[in-house]
């Protein structure tokens, strides 16, 4: 199988030849492998092809997922900005708070994938309608797609527990961690409006941006991109009816 524990092991060239194997047996273009540094973790990614559209390799094997809240050391910074949208919003402590909004820790086991790098906006009426649409590819899990953003990353965003405080996700500013690709490749949870649907009817990788149309203050707003952000069955209503809003990515198994 094409694990983790392999890959790391692996040399270029043994990588290289098991990715042209995939590529025949999906039918696909190996592109390339490359060297990802990413918030100070390195890793070698491999990108396919498809006609013009690009997938990266997310190896299989044995996973840890989710965060674990009572684990976390906000900063002071993040400590003032939850307390302020707290005390308005009537919110609460604020790990019990983050144990709403995020997937509790978990160990799973996943086979191999292609993810494609990108999300494309929906233009299906429904889940069903979109899964025939992308076929031979399909949605990823709620599982695969937080292991593809998150990359391993046992920190609560996928470059570490910090996100600055004065600014938006949607601002420019000096941070840009979460605007370039992550250490697998990939172009995801970038801006919390962008949404994405994802198999086991969940939405990941943003909230539409009701935290900072609400104007909920920095930490909430930048909480969406959280690897391990699911967005609350409450907030999922206008996602449900119209699925148009969403965004989504496609997904190939490598069976081995």
């Amino acid at each position: 199988m094409l694990t983790n524990e392999w890959w790391m092991n692996a040399s270029d060239g043994e990588a290289a030849e098991r990715c042209r194997a995939v590529a025949r047996s999906l039918d696909l273009t190996f592109d390339r492998l490359a060297k990802r540094r990413y918030a100070g973790r390195t890793f070698r990614t491999a990108f396919f092809r498809d006609g013009d559209d690009s997938f990266a390799l997310v190896p299989g094997g044995r996973f840890t997922l989710g965060f674990d809240v009572d684990a976390f050391r906000p900063s002071q910074e993040i400590l003032e900005s939850y307390a302020g949208s707290a005390e308005e919003y009537g919110l609460g402590n604020l790990r019990e708070f983050l144990a709403r909004q995020i997937t509790p820790v978990r160990q799973v086991t996943l086979q191999p994938f292609l993810i494609e790098v990108s999300a494309t906006s929906v233009d299906a009426e429904t889940v069903e309608e979109l899964a025939e649409q992308i076929a031979p590819y399909r949605l990823p899990t709620s599982d695969e797609w937080e292991l593809a953003c998150g990359a391993g990353a046992r920190t609560l965003f996928r470059w570490g527990d910090d996100c600055p405080m004065d600014v938006y996700p949607v601002d420019r500013g000096d941070f840009d961690l979460h605007r370039i690709p992550n250490l697998y490749g990939l172009d995801i949870a970038r801006n919390p409006y962008d949404t994405e649907v994802v198999a086991d009817d969940a939405y990941r990788g943003g909230d539409g941006g009701s935290m900072i149309c609400g104007g909920a203050g920095f930490f909430l707003g930048w909480l969406a991109l959280a690897s391990s952000y699911q967005l609350p069955e409450e907030m999922a209503e206008p996602f449900d009816e119209d699925l148009s809003l969403t965004f989504y990515r496609r997904l190939r198994v490598i069976e081995e």
